[in-house]
């Protein structure tokens, strides 16, 4: 598994949620890093879905308009 790009999107409580992309990996494409730990997804649409169900912070920039053409 490789970290193919990595972006702080936001803090919360002293913590910083980061939303990574990974390559090399059979079963996640991406991860999502807060505290120290990290929770794995298969697709962007999966890990953006559980950043806005957790945080509400929806993801605005390249990665969000990409997946939508």
């Amino acid at each position: 598994m490789t970290i193919k790009s990595e972006k702080r999107i936001a803090t919360r409580k002293g913590c910083g949620i980061y939303l990574q992309e990974i390559e090399d990996d059979r079963y996640a494409t991406h991860c999502v890093q807060y505290a120290g730990s990290g929770k794995y997804f298969p697709t962007f649409k999966e890990a953006e879905a559980y950043i806005y169900k957790r945080w509400r912070i929806r993801l605005v920039g390249d990665d969000a308009t990409a997946k939508r053409g």
